[in-house]
């Protein structure tokens, strides 16, 4: 009986990678190295915040401007009533013979020091009415009476104030809304900045006069 002997096949590096081929999931994988200029905290910068972030976030507001920097409407009206000189009397009532401070002169004496101080004024007619009436000569007038509000406006910080004034005027023609206009605007200053007034003046005083002469019957 003759006995032949099989040699197994060698395997070649062909096959072998076949195997592990077909043994390795078909799965492709790919290593990539970060770029040399890459730094670990880029990659917590690039990371999405979690949707449930409870962080509160503290809004960038402008600094507070210092109390010292602050110049508040009330302030600036003392400053003003401070630098106030004496207005003249330049007007002068011949029927009541009197003098008084014009609108025009006590205008002009505030106009600066208000505009220096960035102090805006604005007057504003509330209310106006217009009555007919009769003089003592049985003559038809016409008095108006004016409610003003005058309303002082710092441009600096917007402070304001108003003030309510009432003035009237007494005329034949069409001139009684404007004194009362201007009566009530004139006080309102006058007041505001503490203003000597012409009802202010003193009045003199004149010591009382004895007479020497005697009562009674002459013998």
């Amino acid at each position: 009986m003759t006995t032949k002997k099989t040699t197994p096949p060698k395997e070649t590096k062909e096959s072998t990678d076949e195997a592990t081929a077909q043994a390795t999931p078909d799965t492709e994988v790919e290593l990539t190295s970060p770029p040399l200029d890459h730094t670990p905290e880029q990659d917590t910068m690039s990371q999405d915040p979690p949707a449930n972030d409870d962080t509160e976030h503290e809004d960038v507001m402008a600094p507070p401007v210092p109390k010292s920097a602050r110049k508040p409407l009330a302030l600036k009206l003392a400053r003003v009533m401070a630098e106030v000189s004496h207005v003249p009397k330049n007007g002068r009532n011949e029927f009541h013979k009197y003098n008084y401070i014009m609108e025009s002169d006590l205008v002009d004496q505030l106009r600066g020091k208000l505009a220096a101080q960035g102090i805006a004024i604005f007057p504003s007619i509330r209310e106006h009415v217009v009555a007919q009436v009769e003089d003592a000569r049985g003559r038809v007038q016409y008095l108006a009476t004016v409610t003003l509000d005058v309303t002082f406006i710092d441009g600096d910080s917007g402070d304001q104030m108003t003030t309510t004034w009432v003035g009237q005027g007494l005329d034949a023609g069409d001139k009684s809304y404007y004194k009362a206009y201007t009566g009530a605007f004139k006080y309102a200053l006058l007041k505001t900045f503490l203003i000597s007034g012409e009802e202010d003046e003193p009045t003199p005083l004149r010591a009382p006069q004895h007479s020497n002469r005697r009562t009674g019957s002459r013998r």
